[in-house]
């Protein structure tokens, strides 16, 4: 009816705290990465 899916309906309503802002996309990036190089490795 509206053009999104039933899970993504359910994942808002999940999420919803009574604020808009709530809402709001929230990001995905990774807070480490164990595979991430650091500045003393970089010896190039």
């Amino acid at each position: 009816m509206y053009g999104v899916s039933l899970s993504s309906v359910k994942r808002w309503c999940k999420q919803y705290d009574g604020t808009w802002q709530s809402l709001l996309p929230k990001s995905r990036r990774p807070h480490s990465h164990p595979n991430r190089h650091t500045k003393e490795r970089k010896t190039n």
